[in-house]
């Protein structure tokens, strides 16, 4: 085949300077080198180099010079016998690659490496990217942002270890998954309080929830939703 026909030639290119007599030799390593221009042309420097090294090598090792090229020879030969399969034509074709469609749209990890859990705050001391405080001089709250919860103590704790009263966003101190409803949260960013009127930024629902009075539960839900996407050309908030 002309592939086969291709390997070979250029096969036979390389080793001929090995295989022909001295005189040959010589000749066809100084055409080579004519090729590359002027005597001064660094390959034909490189190529004159390379010839004194073979002649110097025909005469230390003639055994090896045939060795060399029937090794070649047969390296080609295989070369092209693994592009084309026996009693064919045209270039081997591809097996079937391992199927890639492992995943789902929505579909759930299977084990968490380096967290508490699967919705799991790992307690009510467990912090993620703490973003905001708040105190009226009586309870201080902290905005818990990527667990989705805003922690509530009814006094300013302290010591390191003084728990929480309350949650919200999460029904208890341990989940932390967000939601939409005026009971969740999804990433809020700040918090304040004053007066008992208690104002959460809850940032990934575009939205600010208000309770008028102090949360007195776990999840308590918010008396009031401000949802920036929801508001009316008048400014008051849908429900």
């Amino acid at each position: 085949m002309p592939a086969i026909r291709i390997v070979r030639a250029t096969a036979a290119w390389c080793i001929s300077p090995y295989i022909a007599s001295p005189h040959r030799r010589r000749q066809e390593v100084g055409r080579r080198a004519s090729m590359f221009g002027a005597p001064g042309h660094p390959v034909k420097r490189l190529l004159a180099r390379r010839r004194r090294g073979i002649l110097r090598g025909v005469r230390t090792t003639p055994a090896a010079i045939p060795a060399m090229a029937v090794l070649l020879l047969l390296a080609c030969v295989g070369c092209a016998r693994t592009d084309t399969p026996a009693g064919s034509g045209s270039p081997a074709q591809p097996g079937p690659q391992p199927s890639v469609g492992w995943f789902t749209t929505g579909q759930r990890a299977d084990l968490m490496v380096s967290g508490a859990g699967f919705n799991n705050t790992g307690g009510p001391l467990q912090f993620n990217h703490p973003s905001g405080i708040a105190s009226d001089g009586e309870r201080f709250l902290l905005c818990d942002r990527f667990n989705n919860r805003v922690l509530v103590w009814a006094s300013p704790p302290d010591r390191w270890d003084a728990p929480p009263a309350l949650v919200l966003g999460q029904p208890d101190f341990t989940s932390n998954d967000p939601g939409t409803t005026k009971s969740s949260l999804n990433w809020p960013g700040n918090v304040s309080t004053a007066r008992g009127v208690v104002a959460v930024a809850d940032t990934d629902n575009d939205r600010i929830l208000v309770w008028r009075r102090p949360p007195a539960s776990n999840a308590q839900a918010a008396d009031v939703a401000i949802d920036l996407r929801r508001l009316t050309r008048s400014g008051a908030s849908q429900p």
